[in-house]
Order: C-alpha cells, then sequence, then structure tokens
C-alpha cells in the first residue's frame, strides 16, 4: 500500500504536476480537519478560505491587521527591520517572494542592515566551531540567503512569516507564504500609491488566480467529455435591476458582522474563562470544607464538654453556698472535682481549637473570596447583557441574509415563501429607506407576502418629492 500526503492546493512541482490534484479528486481520500500550526484563533478558519480562494480570506486578514501597503523600498526596509527584530528575540522568520529579483533585494537590504552593526559570527554545519568575518570581506565576497521563492519555503514552519506580494504572485503561492508562521503571517503588498484599497485589490486578483497544471489524463478526459452536446441550463430572468447602492449597504452590513462576530468570540471566551474561574473557587472551597470536616464534630463535642463542666462547676459553688456545716465538706469536695474536669475540658477543648481553627479561617477566606468572584462575574455579565452582543450578531446575520436573498430573488432566483416573509421582514424592519425600498420591491411582485392590507392614501394639499431608489421591475 502506498499513502502520498500533502495538499492539492500548495505549489505543484517545478516541472510538469497537477497528478496529485487528480488523484485526490478521483481518489479515495482521508482529509485532516484540525489545523495546529497557529496560535491565533481567527487563523485556522482564514487559512482554509485562503486556501479555497475565497475573497472573505482577505476581509480576515485586513481585519486583524496582517496587511501592509507600500512600495518596494518601504518593504524592504520593514522586512530588514523585522529579521532583525526576530532573531534578536529568538524567533525564526519565513520570508517569501514571487520572483528571485525580489529574493535577491531582500537579501542584500538585510545584509546591509547587518553590516551596519559590525562583524558578522558565522558557525560551521554540525559544529559548535565559529569564526568572525569581517564586514569588510562579507561586504566584497559573501552574499547570505534570508528570503527564498515560494517553493523554497514551503513545508517549512516559523514563529512568524512575511510574504511579499505582487501581481505576479499566484493563489497558491500566497497561501504557502500566508500559512508558514504560528503567531504571525503578514502580506506587504507592493503598490505605488501606498492605499490599503490598492493592496487589498491586488490580494483579491491573486486569490482569484489559480495557475495549476493539468495532467495528461486530465486534459484527455476532458476533451473526450466535450464530445457529446453541450446542454446549457437557461439562466433565469432578472426581476428588477440591481440598484448600485445595493453593494454598499451589502459591504456595510459585512463590515458589521466581521466585528460583531469578534466581538461575539471573545464575549463567549470571557465567559468561558470567568466559568473556569468560578469553577476552580468552588474546587478550592469544596477542598477546605472537605478538610475541615472530620475535626467539625470533635470541636463541637470539645466545646458541648466545656459547656456542661461549666454548668457542673457553677452548680456545685451554689450548693456550696447552700449547704449546712455537716454538708460542706462534701460539697467543697464537689467543687474541687468540678474544677478538674472544667479544667481538662478546656484543656482539650484548647487542644481541638488549635487545628480547628486556621482550618475554620481558610473555609471563610475561601467562601469570601468564592462569593466576591461571583458577585463580580454576575455584574460582569449584566454588562454584557447591556451590550446585547448575541442579539445583536443575530440581528446583523439575519440582515446579511436579508440582502443576499434579496439579490438572488432580483437575479431570477426562486424563493420559498418562508425565505420571501423572512427576507421582507428583516428589510422592513430596519430604519434605512434603503431596506424597506427593497423590501417594497418584492411586495410589489408578490402581493401575498403583505401580512395587512395597506391604509387608505392621505391626500395632502401640497405636492410630496418622491425618491427614485433606481429599481426597476
Amino acid at each position: 500500500r502506498v499513502a502520498l500526503l500533502g495538499d492539492p492546493h500548495q505549489l505543484h512541482a517545478v516541472g510538469r504536476g497537477g497528478m496529485f490534484d487528480e488523484l485526490c479528486a478521483n481518489r479515495r481520500v482521508h482529509e485532516l480537519t484540525t489545523i495546529h500550526r497557529f496560535t491565533q484563533r481567527w487563523e485556522p478558519h482564514a487559512s482554509l478560505e485562503l486556501r479555497r480562494g475565497d475573497p472573505g480570506a482577505i476581509d480576515s486578514y485586513l481585519f486583524h491587521g496582517r496587511v501592509a501597503a507600500g512600495t518596494i523600498d518601504d518593504h524592504l526596509a520593514t522586512i530588514a527591520n523585522r529579521w532583525q527584530q526576530a532573531t534578536a528575540a529568538g524567533q525564526t522568520i519565513a520570508i517569501t517572494a514571487t520572483t528571485n529579483e525580489h529574493v535577491e533585494l531582500i537579501n542584500r537590504s538585510i545584509q546591509r542592515h547587518r553590516l551596519a552593526s559590525g562583524d558578522i559570527t558565522a558557525q560551521r554545519h554540525r559544529s559548535n566551531d565559529t569564526v568572525t568575518l569581517p564586514a569588510s570581506y562579507v561586504a566584497a565576497h559573501v552574499q547570505l540567503g534570508y528570503a527564498t521563492t515560494e517553493p523554497g519555503n514551503q513545508g517549512d514552519t516559523h514563529h512568524l512569516a512575511l510574504a511579499l506580494v505582487t501581481p505576479a504572485t499566484t493563489h497558491r503561492g500566497l497561501y504557502v507564504a500566508m500559512t508558514r508562521g504560528r503567531e504571525e503571517n503578514t502580506a506587504l503588498v507592493v503598490t505605488a500609491d501606498r492605499r490599503i484599497e490598492t493592496a487589498t485589490d491586488i490580494l483579491r486578483q491573486v486569490a482569484a488566480s489559480d495557475r495549476a497544471d493539468i495532467p495528461a489524463m486530465t486534459q484527455r478526459r476532458e476533451l473526450a467529455n466535450q464530445i457529446p452536446p453541450i446542454v446549457r441550463v437557461p439562466q433565469p430572468e432578472p426581476r428588477c435591476h440591481v440598484p448600485d447602492w445595493w453593494h454598499a449597504l451589502r459591504a456595510n452590513a459585512y463590515d458589521a458582522f466581521i466585528r460583531v462576530d469578534a466581538d461575539l468570540d471573545k464575549l463567549r471566551e470571557q465567559q468561558g474563562d470567568r466559568a473556569e474561574q468560578c469553577s476552580a473557587a468552588k474546587a478550592g472551597f469544596d477542598q477546605v470544607v472537605t478538610a475541615l470536616a472530620p475535626h467539625r464534630l470533635a470541636y463541637a463535642n470539645a466545646s458541648r464538654r466545656v459547656e456542661r463542666a461549666e454548668a457542673r462547676h457553677t452548680a456545685a459553688e451554689t450548693q456550696l453556698d447552700n449547704v449546712g456545716l455537716r454538708g460542706r465538706r462534701a460539697a467543697r469536695q464537689g467543687v474541687a472535682d468540678a474544677l478538674v474536669e472544667l479544667a481538662d475540658a478546656r484543656s482539650a477543648f484548647a487542644s481541638i481549637s488549635a487545628t480547628w481553627q486556621p482550618l475554620h479561617q481558610a473555609v471563610e477566606r475561601q467562601r469570601l473570596s468564592y462569593d466576591l468572584l461571583r458577585e463580580t462575574h454576575d455584574l460582569q455579565d449584566r454588562i454584557d447583557d447591556r451590550r446585547q452582543i448575541p442579539e445583536r450578531h443575530q440581528a446583523i446575520t439575519e440582515r446579511l441574509n436579508a440582502l443576499d436573498n434579496w439579490r438572488h430573488w432580483a437575479d431570477g432566483g426562486k424563493l420559498t415563501v418562508e425565505a420571501a416573509t423572512f427576507t421582507v421582514e428583516v428589510l422592513d424592519a430596519a430604519d434605512d429607506p434603503h431596506f424597506r425600498a427593497l423590501a417594497d420591491a418584492i411586495c410589489n411582485m408578490t402581493p401575498e407576502l403583505i401580512a395587512e392590507p395597506e391604509p387608505p392614501a392621505i391626500e395632502y394639499e401640497c405636492d410630496q418629492a418622491e425618491i427614485d431608489f433606481g429599481i426597476d421591475l
């Protein structure tokens, strides 16, 4: 049995390739579903989106500050500084570029920064022997490698990763370069105007460009499939014109969803941490209560023994005060016996208290700490309830789904009655008149979706200006 391991979405072989793609598409495969490389919780999902070429992955990296725009000189300075910082901190860093020319520029830039600090100490491979190379000698005769093209870093794992991205970068090259770092993966996009919008456009173009090799057997099968007549499915006729402002509504709704989704993840993480803290505090409290339990009965018995001895001593003294001359001798002996018993009881109580008191105080301290922690967490929970993050997340998600449903319906797609009703209700509940205009467009073509009859129109003496939302049914 032969098992082939790999990722069909990464780079192919340097020569003709594509056979692994063919095998994954047409043979039995087992796919790993859990990613363990990254330390950031959001990054495994984003890397899978980038692997599929989903443009939403670019939004995730933008949201977390993993995209920088600048000229090639800007990025060369950034890469050199980041290399020096990572090396000084004992971290490894993967620096990836698309072309050999950019790799050479990066290597020269980092080497200039190193030589500015003085001589370079080199260590023999697989040995502790070192040699100090003068800066002048290194500048004239030594070329060190710090960066590489995408095939050179494929399969490596480092603390940090920097990817120099240009329009020449491919989707597979970007996916490899942006998944080498455990703690950070940053795209440095070469732009002439240093605008993040330009960098975003370049990244979206790169994510959409998949230059995959097609093996001969795949070509032959595809040519064979072209022999029968191609049946083209007719496209549905659009129901209405999609206004230009719909795209802005959709983009704003998605941006709001990204923010509130991050807030919800953070809220759930904080709630989980608070639950763990309460559980640990409760376990500590139960532990000291359990440790105190064997001493509780002994302390209670010793306390009751002292009370009985004090009561007997009091009764003996009372008897001594009231007895006549004939019985005073026996009464004095009774007082003496009571004093001995009281002294023994108090001595035993003191011995047990020496063990009981520290444990009892520990229980009270643990109880106070646990109660204070619960009150603090209850207060934080009330604050979280006022922020209404889950409710806002649900509302924004519904609004985003309603906008997508409307676009599908406008392009001629079919909606169930439930989906259409949901879409109209969500859009009509929004404060923005643009959303209500979208809801009206569905209701005008599907009157049965209107829950209640419209009230009769009220005639005004003055003319009212109509707002044209640009939706032609």
